[in-house]
Protein backbone atom coordinates (compact mmCIF):
# COMPACT_ATOMS: atom_id res chain seq x y z
CA UNK A 1 0.00 0.00 0.00
CA UNK A 2 1.39 2.98 -0.88
CA UNK A 3 1.04 6.65 1.02
CA UNK A 4 2.16 9.01 -0.38
CA UNK A 5 0.18 11.93 2.18
CA UNK A 6 -0.24 11.50 5.32
CA UNK A 7 -3.80 11.81 7.04
CA UNK A 8 -4.55 14.49 9.87
CA UNK A 9 -4.10 12.80 13.58
CA UNK A 10 -7.51 13.33 14.11
CA UNK A 11 -8.97 11.53 10.81
CA UNK A 12 -6.26 9.18 10.91
CA UNK A 13 -7.46 7.89 15.05
CA UNK A 14 -11.06 7.88 13.93
CA UNK A 15 -10.38 5.51 10.70
CA UNK A 16 -7.99 3.43 12.79
CA UNK A 17 -9.92 2.84 16.02
CA UNK A 18 -13.10 2.12 13.96
CA UNK A 19 -11.40 -0.65 12.10
CA UNK A 20 -14.00 -4.00 13.06
CA UNK A 21 -10.32 -6.35 12.49
CA UNK A 22 -7.89 -6.60 15.11
CA UNK A 23 -4.59 -4.42 14.12
CA UNK A 24 -1.71 -3.55 15.41
CA UNK A 25 0.65 -0.63 14.06
CA UNK A 26 4.06 -1.60 13.81
CA UNK A 27 6.98 0.95 13.17
CA UNK A 28 9.31 -0.73 10.29
CA UNK A 29 12.16 -0.26 13.10
CA UNK A 30 14.67 -3.68 13.67
CA UNK A 31 12.62 -4.24 16.85
CA UNK A 32 8.95 -3.50 15.13
CA UNK A 33 7.98 -1.14 18.07
CA UNK A 34 4.20 -1.00 18.38
CA UNK A 35 2.76 2.33 17.48
CA UNK A 36 -0.60 1.74 18.35
CA UNK A 37 -3.28 -1.10 19.33
CA UNK A 38 -7.21 -0.41 17.77
CA UNK A 39 -9.94 -1.14 20.60
CA UNK A 40 -10.80 -4.23 18.84
CA UNK A 41 -7.14 -5.63 19.02
CA UNK A 42 -7.57 -4.54 22.75
CA UNK A 43 -10.52 -6.63 23.53
CA UNK A 44 -9.13 -10.06 21.70
CA UNK A 45 -5.83 -10.06 23.19
CA UNK A 46 -7.18 -9.00 26.77
CA UNK A 47 -4.94 -6.06 26.59
CA UNK A 48 -4.21 -2.41 27.61
CA UNK A 49 -2.63 0.48 25.65
CA UNK A 50 -0.67 1.39 28.23
CA UNK A 51 0.97 -1.79 28.25
CA UNK A 52 1.75 -1.87 24.43
CA UNK A 53 2.12 1.77 23.33
CA UNK A 54 5.97 2.33 22.47
CA UNK A 55 7.56 -1.24 23.17
CA UNK A 56 9.08 -3.61 20.57
CA UNK A 57 6.20 -6.15 19.39
CA UNK A 58 8.13 -9.29 20.62
CA UNK A 59 8.79 -7.73 24.25
CA UNK A 60 5.31 -6.74 24.67
CA UNK A 61 3.86 -10.13 23.44
CA UNK A 62 6.33 -12.54 25.57
CA UNK A 63 6.29 -16.47 24.27
CA UNK A 64 3.27 -18.17 25.68
CA UNK A 65 3.71 -21.71 27.25
CA UNK A 66 2.02 -23.15 24.32
CA UNK A 67 3.97 -20.95 21.39
CA UNK A 68 3.67 -21.97 18.13
CA UNK A 69 1.85 -22.64 14.95
CA UNK A 70 -0.80 -24.59 14.03
CA UNK A 71 1.34 -27.24 12.52
CA UNK A 72 3.21 -27.74 15.61
CA UNK A 73 6.36 -26.93 13.84
CA UNK A 74 7.08 -23.25 13.97
CA UNK A 75 7.52 -21.01 16.60
CA UNK A 76 4.70 -18.21 16.38
CA UNK A 77 6.84 -15.65 17.36
CA UNK A 78 9.35 -16.90 14.82
CA UNK A 79 6.95 -16.99 12.05
CA UNK A 80 6.17 -13.80 12.79
CA UNK A 81 9.36 -12.34 12.90
CA UNK A 82 10.28 -14.03 9.40
CA UNK A 83 6.76 -12.55 7.73
CA UNK A 84 7.26 -8.67 8.72
CA UNK A 85 10.85 -8.73 7.49
CA UNK A 86 9.58 -10.41 4.35
CA UNK A 87 7.20 -7.71 3.81
CA UNK A 88 9.97 -5.12 4.41
CA UNK A 89 11.98 -6.03 1.85
CA UNK A 90 9.62 -7.32 -0.48
CA UNK A 91 7.70 -4.41 0.23
CA UNK A 92 4.35 -5.97 -0.01
CA UNK A 93 1.53 -7.85 1.90
CA UNK A 94 2.50 -11.02 3.30
CA UNK A 95 -0.29 -13.53 4.75
CA UNK A 96 0.70 -15.72 7.39
CA UNK A 97 -0.59 -19.63 7.91
CA UNK A 98 -2.86 -20.23 10.84
CA UNK A 99 -0.97 -19.58 14.45
CA UNK A 100 -1.67 -20.36 17.90
CA UNK A 101 -1.12 -17.62 20.90
CA UNK A 102 -2.61 -18.02 24.04
CA UNK A 103 -3.63 -15.36 25.73
CA UNK A 104 -3.96 -14.55 29.70
CA UNK A 105 -6.68 -15.51 31.32
CA UNK A 106 -7.49 -12.49 33.21
CA UNK A 107 -10.33 -13.35 34.87
CA UNK A 108 -8.59 -16.65 37.22
CA UNK A 109 -5.39 -14.29 37.85
CA UNK A 110 -3.20 -17.39 38.56
CA UNK A 111 -0.88 -16.95 35.25
CA UNK A 112 -2.91 -19.35 32.70
CA UNK A 113 -3.74 -19.16 29.36
CA UNK A 114 -6.66 -19.17 26.85
CA UNK A 115 -5.98 -21.14 23.67
CA UNK A 116 -6.53 -18.94 20.93
CA UNK A 117 -5.86 -19.45 17.28
CA UNK A 118 -4.90 -16.39 14.73
CA UNK A 119 -5.35 -15.96 11.13
CA UNK A 120 -3.14 -12.92 10.48
CA UNK A 121 -1.73 -10.59 7.82
CA UNK A 122 0.93 -7.99 7.53
CA UNK A 123 0.27 -5.26 5.05
CA UNK A 124 3.08 -2.52 4.69
CA UNK A 125 2.77 1.25 3.88
CA UNK A 126 5.38 2.47 1.42
CA UNK A 127 6.59 5.88 1.02
CA UNK A 128 7.00 7.60 -2.11
CA UNK A 129 10.99 6.54 -1.89
CA UNK A 130 10.12 2.84 -1.84
CA UNK A 131 10.82 2.44 1.55
CA UNK A 132 8.17 0.90 4.21
CA UNK A 133 7.46 3.45 6.94
CA UNK A 134 5.17 0.77 8.56
CA UNK A 135 3.41 -2.15 9.31
CA UNK A 136 -0.56 -2.63 9.80
CA UNK A 137 -0.41 -6.51 11.60
CA UNK A 138 -3.98 -7.80 11.33
CA UNK A 139 -5.71 -11.14 12.57
CA UNK A 140 -8.77 -12.84 13.06
CA UNK A 141 -9.37 -14.73 15.80
CA UNK A 142 -10.57 -17.72 14.21
CA UNK A 143 -10.50 -20.06 17.37
CA UNK A 144 -14.14 -20.75 17.49
CA UNK A 145 -14.06 -22.70 14.49
CA UNK A 146 -10.59 -25.04 15.48
CA UNK A 147 -12.14 -25.58 18.90
CA UNK A 148 -15.44 -26.48 17.57
CA UNK A 149 -13.91 -28.94 14.91
CA UNK A 150 -11.41 -30.69 17.81
CA UNK A 151 -14.57 -30.29 20.53
CA UNK A 152 -16.19 -33.70 21.58
CA UNK A 153 -17.33 -35.22 24.80
CA UNK A 154 -15.40 -38.36 26.02
CA UNK A 155 -17.08 -41.38 27.36
CA UNK A 156 -16.46 -45.05 28.26
CA UNK A 157 -19.01 -46.56 25.63
CA UNK A 158 -18.31 -46.99 22.11
CA UNK A 159 -19.64 -43.86 20.90
CA UNK A 160 -16.72 -41.68 22.88
CA UNK A 161 -14.29 -43.59 21.41
CA UNK A 162 -15.72 -42.99 18.18
CA UNK A 163 -15.77 -39.14 18.89
CA UNK A 164 -12.13 -39.09 20.23
CA UNK A 165 -11.24 -40.67 17.11
CA UNK A 166 -13.14 -37.85 15.25
CA UNK A 167 -11.68 -35.28 17.20
CA UNK A 168 -7.73 -36.88 16.52
CA UNK A 169 -8.91 -36.95 12.70
CA UNK A 170 -10.30 -33.64 12.93
CA UNK A 171 -7.11 -32.57 14.74
CA UNK A 172 -4.79 -34.04 12.27
CA UNK A 173 -6.93 -32.85 9.41
CA UNK A 174 -6.80 -29.22 10.47
CA UNK A 175 -2.66 -29.67 11.07
CA UNK A 176 -2.15 -31.37 7.66
CA UNK A 177 -4.64 -28.51 6.08
CA UNK A 178 -2.44 -26.15 7.50
CA UNK A 179 0.54 -27.38 7.31
CA UNK A 180 -0.09 -27.69 3.68
CA UNK A 181 -1.78 -24.14 3.65
CA UNK A 182 1.83 -23.34 5.26
CA UNK A 183 3.79 -25.46 2.42
CA UNK A 184 2.10 -23.11 0.22
CA UNK A 185 2.51 -19.72 1.42
CA UNK A 186 6.54 -20.00 1.40
CA UNK A 187 6.81 -21.73 -2.01
CA UNK A 188 4.71 -18.76 -2.88
CA UNK A 189 7.11 -16.41 -1.27
CA UNK A 190 9.81 -18.37 -2.80
CA UNK A 191 8.75 -17.84 -6.13
CA UNK A 192 8.13 -14.43 -5.42
CA UNK A 193 11.10 -13.39 -4.34
CA UNK A 194 13.10 -15.07 -6.83
CA UNK A 195 10.51 -13.26 -9.47
CA UNK A 196 11.81 -9.89 -7.43
CA UNK A 197 15.45 -10.98 -7.60
CA UNK A 198 15.15 -11.56 -11.63
CA UNK A 199 13.28 -8.57 -11.96
CA UNK A 200 15.94 -6.62 -10.07
CA UNK A 201 18.68 -8.42 -12.12
CA UNK A 202 16.99 -7.34 -15.29
CA UNK A 203 16.54 -3.97 -14.71
CA UNK A 204 20.18 -3.90 -13.72
CA UNK A 205 21.10 -5.72 -16.68
CA UNK A 206 19.01 -3.24 -18.68
CA UNK A 207 21.13 -0.18 -17.07
CA UNK A 208 24.17 -1.94 -17.91
CA UNK A 209 23.35 -2.02 -21.17
CA UNK A 210 22.15 1.34 -21.64
CA UNK A 211 25.56 2.39 -19.88
CA UNK A 212 27.39 0.20 -22.25
CA UNK A 213 25.52 1.96 -25.51
CA UNK A 214 26.66 5.09 -23.67
CA UNK A 215 29.99 4.37 -23.42
CA UNK A 216 29.90 2.59 -26.76
CA UNK A 217 29.43 5.58 -28.55
CA UNK A 218 31.55 7.51 -26.37
CA UNK A 219 34.51 5.45 -27.60
CA UNK A 220 33.62 5.02 -30.81
CA UNK A 221 32.96 8.99 -31.83
CA UNK A 222 36.68 9.86 -30.71
CA UNK A 223 38.41 7.94 -33.32
CA UNK A 224 35.54 8.81 -35.80
CA UNK A 225 36.12 12.78 -34.89
CA UNK A 226 39.76 11.92 -35.73
CA UNK A 227 39.71 10.60 -38.69
CA UNK A 228 37.01 12.89 -39.90
CA UNK A 229 38.90 15.36 -38.86
CA UNK A 230 41.78 14.27 -40.61
CA UNK A 231 40.28 13.30 -43.81
CA UNK A 232 39.37 17.24 -43.77
CA UNK A 233 42.53 18.05 -44.00
CA UNK A 234 43.44 15.71 -46.74
CA UNK A 235 40.47 16.79 -48.66
CA UNK A 236 41.28 20.79 -48.29
CA UNK A 237 45.20 20.35 -49.09
CA UNK A 238 44.36 18.07 -52.14
CA UNK A 239 47.01 15.48 -50.51
CA UNK A 240 45.27 12.46 -52.61
CA UNK A 241 46.38 13.50 -55.77
CA UNK A 242 48.65 10.35 -55.97
CA UNK A 243 45.98 7.95 -54.14
CA UNK A 244 43.68 6.11 -56.16
CA UNK A 245 40.94 7.75 -57.93
CA UNK A 246 37.60 8.00 -55.69
CA UNK A 247 39.42 7.29 -52.07
CA UNK A 248 38.76 10.62 -50.76
CA UNK A 249 34.99 9.72 -51.00
CA UNK A 250 35.21 6.38 -49.97
CA UNK A 251 36.70 7.57 -46.88
CA UNK A 252 34.34 10.29 -46.20
CA UNK A 253 31.60 7.47 -46.93
CA UNK A 254 32.63 5.30 -44.71
CA UNK A 255 33.23 8.35 -41.93
CA UNK A 256 29.33 9.04 -42.44
CA UNK A 257 28.23 5.18 -42.26
CA UNK A 258 30.02 4.24 -38.91
CA UNK A 259 28.75 7.83 -37.72
CA UNK A 260 25.25 7.43 -38.43
CA UNK A 261 25.32 3.57 -37.37
CA UNK A 262 26.43 4.92 -33.68
CA UNK A 263 23.88 7.61 -33.88
CA UNK A 264 20.87 5.13 -34.47
CA UNK A 265 22.44 2.40 -31.84
CA UNK A 266 22.22 5.50 -29.54
CA UNK A 267 19.13 6.52 -30.48
CA UNK A 268 17.27 3.28 -30.24
CA UNK A 269 18.36 2.53 -26.58
CA UNK A 270 17.39 5.95 -25.83
CA UNK A 271 13.66 5.30 -27.61
CA UNK A 272 13.42 1.40 -25.94
CA UNK A 273 13.55 3.00 -22.17
CA UNK A 274 12.03 6.63 -23.04
CA UNK A 275 14.67 8.96 -22.85
CA UNK A 276 13.76 10.74 -26.01
CA UNK A 277 12.34 13.93 -25.72
CA UNK A 278 10.87 16.14 -28.64
CA UNK A 279 11.95 19.74 -29.29
CA UNK A 280 8.23 20.62 -30.93
CA UNK A 281 7.92 23.91 -33.48
CA UNK A 282 5.94 24.55 -36.46
CA UNK A 283 8.17 23.33 -39.08
CA UNK A 284 7.54 22.91 -42.71
CA UNK A 285 7.81 19.49 -43.56
CA UNK A 286 9.46 20.11 -47.15
CA UNK A 287 12.74 21.86 -45.58
CA UNK A 288 12.45 18.54 -43.64
CA UNK A 289 12.82 16.55 -46.63
CA UNK A 290 15.32 18.52 -48.73
CA UNK A 291 17.77 18.44 -45.20
CA UNK A 292 17.17 15.02 -45.18
CA UNK A 293 17.62 14.50 -48.76
CA UNK A 294 20.94 16.50 -49.11
CA UNK A 295 22.10 14.55 -45.82
CA UNK A 296 22.21 11.55 -47.92
CA UNK A 297 23.52 12.55 -51.09
CA UNK A 298 27.04 10.78 -50.98
CA UNK A 299 24.64 7.51 -50.46
CA UNK A 300 22.89 7.98 -54.15
CA UNK A 301 26.13 9.24 -56.05
CA UNK A 302 27.99 5.80 -54.68
CA UNK A 303 25.61 3.55 -56.33
CA UNK A 304 24.48 6.03 -59.17
CA UNK A 305 21.29 5.96 -57.92
CA UNK A 306 18.60 8.69 -59.20
CA UNK A 307 16.29 10.73 -56.75
CA UNK A 308 12.56 12.21 -57.45
CA UNK A 309 11.04 14.11 -55.34
CA UNK A 310 7.44 15.10 -56.08
CA UNK A 311 5.93 18.00 -53.82
CA UNK A 312 2.34 18.40 -53.92
CA UNK A 313 1.17 22.03 -53.85
CA UNK A 314 -0.03 22.81 -50.39
CA UNK A 315 0.53 23.65 -46.71
CA UNK A 316 2.78 20.95 -44.77
CA UNK A 317 3.17 22.90 -41.66
CA UNK A 318 3.34 20.35 -38.82
CA UNK A 319 4.30 20.42 -34.89
CA UNK A 320 7.25 18.48 -34.67
CA UNK A 321 11.24 18.15 -33.65
CA UNK A 322 12.99 19.01 -36.93
CA UNK A 323 15.90 16.69 -36.07
CA UNK A 324 14.15 13.34 -35.75
CA UNK A 325 11.36 14.23 -38.61
CA UNK A 326 14.94 14.64 -40.73
CA UNK A 327 16.73 11.72 -39.37
CA UNK A 328 13.06 9.53 -40.61
CA UNK A 329 13.42 10.23 -44.16
CA UNK A 330 16.90 9.89 -44.05
CA UNK A 331 16.83 6.26 -42.59
CA UNK A 332 13.87 5.61 -44.65
CA UNK A 333 15.83 6.88 -48.35
CA UNK A 334 19.40 5.28 -47.06
CA UNK A 335 17.17 1.92 -46.49
CA UNK A 336 16.05 2.48 -50.15
CA UNK A 337 19.61 3.18 -51.35
CA UNK A 338 20.91 -0.08 -48.95
CA UNK A 339 18.50 -2.88 -50.77
CA UNK A 340 18.35 -0.83 -54.75
CA UNK A 341 20.39 -2.05 -57.61
CA UNK A 342 23.42 0.77 -58.48
CA UNK A 343 21.59 2.82 -60.81
CA UNK A 344 18.24 2.26 -59.43
CA UNK A 345 15.63 5.28 -59.03
CA UNK A 346 14.19 6.39 -55.65
CA UNK A 347 10.89 8.62 -55.63
CA UNK A 348 9.70 10.57 -52.52
CA UNK A 349 6.06 11.77 -52.73
CA UNK A 350 4.42 14.19 -50.59
CA UNK A 351 0.82 14.79 -50.56
CA UNK A 352 -2.06 15.96 -47.88
CA UNK A 353 -5.08 14.16 -47.75
CA UNK A 354 -8.38 15.43 -44.90
CA UNK A 355 -10.55 13.01 -42.83
CA UNK A 356 -13.61 15.48 -41.38
CA UNK A 357 -11.26 18.06 -39.60
CA UNK A 358 -8.03 16.22 -39.54
CA UNK A 359 -5.67 16.66 -42.42
CA UNK A 360 -2.17 14.77 -42.66
CA UNK A 361 0.70 14.38 -44.47
CA UNK A 362 1.25 11.04 -46.57
CA UNK A 363 5.07 10.78 -47.45
CA UNK A 364 5.93 8.22 -49.67
CA UNK A 365 9.69 7.03 -50.61
CA UNK A 366 9.23 3.89 -53.41
CA UNK A 367 12.25 2.28 -55.03
CA UNK A 368 12.60 -0.58 -57.54
CA UNK A 369 15.08 -2.41 -55.60
CA UNK A 370 14.57 -6.12 -54.33
CA UNK A 371 11.10 -6.08 -52.65
CA UNK A 372 10.08 -7.69 -49.08
CA UNK A 373 8.49 -10.93 -48.72
CA UNK A 374 5.05 -11.01 -47.49
CA UNK A 375 6.32 -12.35 -44.03
CA UNK A 376 8.46 -9.65 -43.61
CA UNK A 377 6.49 -6.64 -44.20
CA UNK A 378 5.56 -6.59 -40.35
CA UNK A 379 8.94 -8.31 -38.33
CA UNK A 380 10.98 -5.31 -40.79
CA UNK A 381 10.03 -2.79 -38.01
CA UNK A 382 11.60 -5.22 -35.32
CA UNK A 383 14.67 -4.43 -33.79
CA UNK A 384 17.88 -5.99 -35.03
CA UNK A 385 15.41 -7.82 -37.88
CA UNK A 386 17.02 -8.13 -41.47
CA UNK A 387 15.58 -9.32 -44.27
CA UNK A 388 19.14 -9.94 -45.70
CA UNK A 389 19.99 -12.97 -43.87
CA UNK A 390 22.94 -14.29 -45.91
CA UNK A 391 26.57 -14.73 -44.80
CA UNK A 392 28.22 -11.82 -46.88
CA UNK A 393 25.47 -9.50 -45.40
CA UNK A 394 26.65 -6.78 -48.61
CA UNK A 395 24.31 -4.36 -47.07
CA UNK A 396 25.78 -4.09 -43.88
CA UNK A 397 23.69 -2.15 -41.32
CA UNK A 398 22.48 -3.37 -37.48
CA UNK A 399 18.78 -3.71 -38.41
CA UNK A 400 18.15 -0.57 -36.13
CA UNK A 401 17.34 2.34 -38.67
CA UNK A 402 13.19 0.90 -39.42
CA UNK A 403 12.42 0.13 -36.00
CA UNK A 404 14.03 3.41 -35.01
CA UNK A 405 11.59 5.11 -37.91
CA UNK A 406 8.63 3.83 -36.88
CA UNK A 407 9.03 4.89 -33.06
CA UNK A 408 10.02 8.30 -34.16
CA UNK A 409 6.71 8.64 -36.50
CA UNK A 410 4.57 7.22 -33.67
CA UNK A 411 6.23 9.94 -31.17
CA UNK A 412 4.80 12.61 -33.69
CA UNK A 413 1.20 10.54 -33.41
CA UNK A 414 2.14 9.31 -36.79
CA UNK A 415 2.10 5.86 -38.52
CA UNK A 416 4.64 3.95 -40.43
CA UNK A 417 4.18 1.00 -42.56
CA UNK A 418 5.94 -0.87 -45.93
CA UNK A 419 4.26 -2.04 -48.81
CA UNK A 420 5.82 -4.56 -51.21
CA UNK A 421 4.39 -6.71 -53.94
CA UNK A 422 7.06 -9.48 -53.44
CA UNK A 423 10.88 -10.19 -54.12
CA UNK A 424 12.33 -8.45 -57.04
CA UNK A 425 9.72 -5.95 -57.46
CA UNK A 426 10.38 -2.51 -55.23
CA UNK A 427 9.25 -1.28 -52.02
CA UNK A 428 7.12 1.61 -50.41
CA UNK A 429 7.62 3.14 -46.99
CA UNK A 430 4.69 5.20 -46.51
CA UNK A 431 4.41 7.44 -43.22
CA UNK A 432 1.49 10.02 -41.82
CA UNK A 433 1.90 12.69 -39.94
CA UNK A 434 -0.59 15.51 -38.56
CA UNK A 435 -0.87 18.60 -39.97
CA UNK A 436 -1.36 21.71 -37.78
CA UNK A 437 -2.56 25.25 -38.69
CA UNK A 438 0.51 27.52 -38.27
CA UNK A 439 2.74 30.08 -40.52
CA UNK A 440 6.36 28.44 -40.99
CA UNK A 441 8.87 29.61 -43.10
CA UNK A 442 8.73 28.79 -46.97
CA UNK A 443 10.86 25.88 -48.17
CA UNK A 444 13.75 26.84 -50.00
CA UNK A 445 14.56 25.52 -53.26
CA UNK A 446 15.70 22.10 -53.97
CA UNK A 447 19.82 22.36 -54.21
CA UNK A 448 19.79 25.73 -52.08
CA UNK A 449 22.17 25.37 -49.28
CA UNK A 450 24.24 27.81 -46.82
CA UNK A 451 27.67 27.95 -48.18
CA UNK A 452 30.51 27.71 -45.28
CA UNK A 453 32.75 31.42 -44.22
CA UNK A 454 36.30 31.19 -43.92
CA UNK A 455 38.30 34.04 -42.02
CA UNK A 456 41.81 34.03 -41.23
CA UNK A 457 41.86 36.62 -38.60
CA UNK A 458 40.15 34.59 -36.00
CA UNK A 459 41.64 32.66 -32.93
CA UNK A 460 40.49 29.44 -32.40
CA UNK A 461 41.22 27.70 -29.34
CA UNK A 462 40.76 23.99 -29.04
CA UNK A 463 40.71 22.30 -25.48
CA UNK A 464 40.79 18.20 -26.06
CA UNK A 465 42.59 15.68 -23.76
CA UNK A 466 42.72 12.82 -26.58
CA UNK A 467 45.87 13.71 -28.49
CA UNK A 468 44.94 12.03 -31.65
CA UNK A 469 41.45 14.10 -31.93
CA UNK A 470 43.12 17.17 -30.54
CA UNK A 471 46.43 17.08 -33.76
CA UNK A 472 43.77 16.20 -36.11
CA UNK A 473 41.15 19.10 -35.64
CA UNK A 474 43.91 21.35 -35.13
CA UNK A 475 44.98 20.23 -37.99
CA UNK A 476 41.35 20.58 -39.81
CA UNK A 477 41.19 24.17 -38.61
CA UNK A 478 44.61 25.31 -39.90
CA UNK A 479 43.47 24.06 -43.32
CA UNK A 480 40.24 26.09 -42.92
CA UNK A 481 42.91 29.34 -42.39
CA UNK A 482 42.12 30.04 -38.43
CA UNK A 483 44.78 30.86 -36.02
CA UNK A 484 44.92 27.71 -34.05
CA UNK A 485 46.32 26.95 -30.46
CA UNK A 486 45.11 24.35 -28.13
CA UNK A 487 45.38 22.87 -24.55
CA UNK A 488 45.53 19.33 -23.39
CA UNK A 489 43.25 20.02 -19.82
CA UNK A 490 40.69 22.18 -18.94
CA UNK A 491 43.08 24.13 -16.35
CA UNK A 492 45.49 25.16 -19.69
CA UNK A 493 42.42 25.82 -21.45
CA UNK A 494 41.10 28.39 -18.81
CA UNK A 495 44.98 30.21 -18.73
CA UNK A 496 44.44 29.71 -22.75
CA UNK A 497 41.38 32.25 -22.97
CA UNK A 498 42.91 34.36 -20.41
CA UNK A 499 46.28 35.05 -22.25
CA UNK A 500 45.26 34.56 -25.44
CA UNK A 501 42.02 36.49 -25.76
CA UNK A 502 40.66 33.76 -28.35
CA UNK A 503 37.23 34.11 -30.35
CA UNK A 504 35.93 30.78 -29.91
CA UNK A 505 36.67 27.95 -27.96
CA UNK A 506 35.76 24.27 -28.48
CA UNK A 507 35.74 22.31 -25.28
CA UNK A 508 35.36 18.83 -24.94
CA UNK A 509 33.20 17.62 -22.21
CA UNK A 510 35.67 15.07 -20.85
CA UNK A 511 38.60 16.51 -19.50
CA UNK A 512 40.74 15.09 -16.90
CA UNK A 513 40.96 17.92 -14.27
CA UNK A 514 38.12 19.28 -14.32
CA UNK A 515 35.00 18.38 -17.05
CA UNK A 516 33.99 20.84 -19.82
CA UNK A 517 30.98 22.05 -18.11
CA UNK A 518 32.84 23.76 -15.09
CA UNK A 519 35.41 25.26 -17.91
CA UNK A 520 32.02 26.98 -19.48
CA UNK A 521 31.11 28.06 -15.89
CA UNK A 522 34.67 29.50 -14.92
CA UNK A 523 35.19 30.86 -17.96
CA UNK A 524 31.85 33.02 -17.79
CA UNK A 525 32.41 33.88 -14.39
CA UNK A 526 36.21 34.98 -14.44
CA UNK A 527 35.88 36.63 -17.99
CA UNK A 528 32.19 38.20 -18.48
CA UNK A 529 32.22 40.35 -21.77
CA UNK A 530 35.85 39.19 -22.82
CA UNK A 531 34.92 35.17 -22.78
CA UNK A 532 34.93 34.27 -25.94
CA UNK A 533 31.96 31.95 -27.59
CA UNK A 534 32.07 28.57 -26.19
CA UNK A 535 31.23 25.63 -28.15
CA UNK A 536 31.21 21.79 -26.25
CA UNK A 537 32.49 19.06 -28.07
CA UNK A 538 31.05 15.78 -26.88
CA UNK A 539 31.29 11.86 -27.52
CA UNK A 540 27.53 11.73 -25.81
CA UNK A 541 24.54 12.39 -27.61
CA UNK A 542 21.15 13.36 -26.32
CA UNK A 543 18.74 16.29 -25.00
CA UNK A 544 20.35 15.86 -21.42
CA UNK A 545 24.04 16.46 -22.52
CA UNK A 546 23.12 19.80 -24.78
CA UNK A 547 20.85 21.19 -22.17
CA UNK A 548 23.32 20.77 -19.39
CA UNK A 549 26.06 22.21 -21.36
CA UNK A 550 23.57 25.29 -22.34
CA UNK A 551 22.89 25.41 -18.69
CA UNK A 552 26.60 25.60 -17.99
CA UNK A 553 27.38 28.34 -20.57
CA UNK A 554 27.99 26.73 -24.20
CA UNK A 555 26.81 28.81 -27.07
CA UNK A 556 26.92 25.62 -29.08
CA UNK A 557 27.05 21.77 -28.69
CA UNK A 558 28.63 19.53 -31.35
CA UNK A 559 28.91 15.53 -31.25
CA UNK A 560 31.76 14.35 -32.34
CA UNK A 561 33.19 14.00 -35.73
CA UNK A 562 32.54 17.83 -35.94
CA UNK A 563 30.33 18.74 -38.68
CA UNK A 564 32.37 21.33 -40.47
CA UNK A 565 29.89 23.01 -42.28
CA UNK A 566 28.31 23.46 -38.85
CA UNK A 567 31.63 24.87 -37.40
CA UNK A 568 31.97 27.09 -40.23
CA UNK A 569 28.94 29.17 -39.65
CA UNK A 570 29.67 29.39 -35.65
CA UNK A 571 33.01 30.50 -36.49
CA UNK A 572 31.54 33.25 -38.71
CA UNK A 573 29.19 33.95 -35.71
CA UNK A 574 32.20 34.55 -33.04
CA UNK A 575 33.40 36.95 -36.03
CA UNK A 576 31.13 38.94 -36.31
CA UNK A 577 30.16 39.30 -32.51
CA UNK A 578 34.02 40.42 -32.60
CA UNK A 579 33.44 42.98 -35.12
CA UNK A 580 30.42 44.63 -32.92
CA UNK A 581 33.00 44.67 -29.57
Amino acid sequence: MNNDRELPVDAYQIVFQLLPSPCLLLNADADFTILDANDAYLRETVSARADLIGRPVFDAFPDSPADHSADQTTPAAGALRASLQRVIRLRRTDAMALQRYDVPDRANGDGTFIERYWSPINIPFVKADGSVSFIIHRVENVSDFVLEVQSSTPGPDERADAARSRRVESESELIRRSRQLSNTNQELRRLSEEAFALAAQLRDESIRKDEFLAMLGHELRNPLAGLASAFQVIDMKAATERAPPGIGALINRQIATLTRLVDDLLDASRVARGAIRLHREAIDLRIVIEAAAYSVRREFEAKGHALAIDLAPGDYATQGDATRLQQIVANLLSNAVKFTRPGGTIRMRLAANKTGDARRAVLVVEDNGRGIPARFLESIFDLFTQVDTTLDRSEGGLGIGLNLARRLVELHGGTLVARSDGEGKGSQFIVELPLCEASVEPAPKLGEHVAGFVDEAIAVLLVEDNEDVRLATSAMLDALGYAVSSAADGGSGLEAMTSGAPALAIVDIGLPDIDGFEVARRARATLGERCPRLVALSGYSGPDVTERALDSGFDEVFVKPIDIRRLQQVVQTARLAMASL
